[in-house]
């Protein structure tokens, strides 16, 4: 199921995007699917992409989308850890922050691992 309207708040902006984190955590934990998954995200990019938003506050929305996915890593089966660190590795990709980025993909290793995730493990960079 996909919500419509959903909304990630970013400062006093908030951004309309097609798939909700929630749809997404569903599309890509246990039950979800390696296709589901990546189309959810794909989709919550190109939403924050769409939004026209400057690069920090887009880095800020997927981190906080990274975290949201690998929080529970721990309590997942193998495969899909993978999916997950494949979806977190696409995330990373879009970053624009390189340090940022960086971190996701160690955050992708480590979902990947079976390590949860923490809002610290991928905050953005300080100014």
């Amino acid at each position: 199921m996909v919500t419509f309207g959903a909304i990630a708040p970013v400062g006093a902006q908030s951004v309309v995007t097609s798939v909700s984190i929630a749809d997404i955590k569903a599309s890509c934990h246990t039950g979800g699917s390696e296709q589901a998954c990546i189309a959810a995200v794909e989709a919550y990019i190109a939403d924050i992409r769409a939004a026209g938003l400057p690069a920090d506050q887009k880095d800020a929305l997927l981190a906080q989308l990274v975290v949201e996915l690998g929080s529970v890593a721990s309590s997942l089966p193998a495969d899909v850890r993978a999916r997950v660190a494949d979806a977190i590795n696409i995330i990373a990709n879009e970053i624009t922050d390189p340090a940022l980025a960086s971190r996701v993909q160690v955050a992708a290793a480590n979902v990947e691992a079976g390590i949860d995730l923490g809002a610290g493990d991928v905050s953005a960079s300080p100014a």
